[in-house]
């Protein structure tokens, strides 16, 4: 795994009945090939149950706003295109401040359907939140988005049943 919070969406996952695949990104062609290539993954995350399915984007970020850039075009794509066929997608962006140089310790998680998403990035760009804008603070995610509750076990995880339903923020 890339990062701790890609380990504890996976265990999150495997908290779940039902079927689950963490997307890897395939990083080379064999041990005789010089240069490394990456090829483009829509989203992370795929889970599937008599429940229903849902495909997650998992970002992390280690500064109090989440920049518009760190989500890539075919990354809306994939997940716009999931919604449409096989149920909910989503981003899901942890807020994590850990280490030693941060004064203040951070780690929240929050969910938004990529239609969400997408209209609150339009919406910011077009000035809407007093000036053009590419990013989401800290702070419009606690008001605007669905914040994942995290359980401290031995190994902690999020619990990810709110969004089985493809349940938003005011449900």
């Amino acid at each position: 795994m890339s990062n701790p919070f890609e380990t504890e969406i996976s265990r999150s996952f495997k908290k779940l009945p039902g079927w689950y695949k963490k997307i890897t990104t395939p990083a080379a062609a064999g041990p005789d090939v010089e240069q490394r290539f990456n090829l483009k993954t829509e989203f992370d995350h795929v889970y599937c149950s008599f429940d229903g399915n849902i495909a997650v984007e998992c970002k992390k970020v280690e500064s109090s706003s989440f920049a518009f850039a760190g989500l890539k075009d075919h990354q809306e794509a994939g997940l716009s295109k999931f919604l449409t066929c096989a149920g909910p997608a989503y981003v899901i962006i942890n807020f994590r401040h850990t280490k030693k140089k941060h004064k203040l310790k951070l780690n929240f998680a929050f969910a938004l359907l990529i239609t969400e998403y997408l209209a609150a990035k339009d919406r910011a760009l077009a000035g809407e939140f007093g000036r053009a804008r590419k990013s989401l603070n800290l702070a419009w995610f606690h008001e605007n988005a669905r914040e994942l509750k995290r359980v401290h076990d031995r190994n902690p995880y999020w619990d990810l049943r709110p969004l089985l339903k493809g349940e938003t923020r005011d449900q």
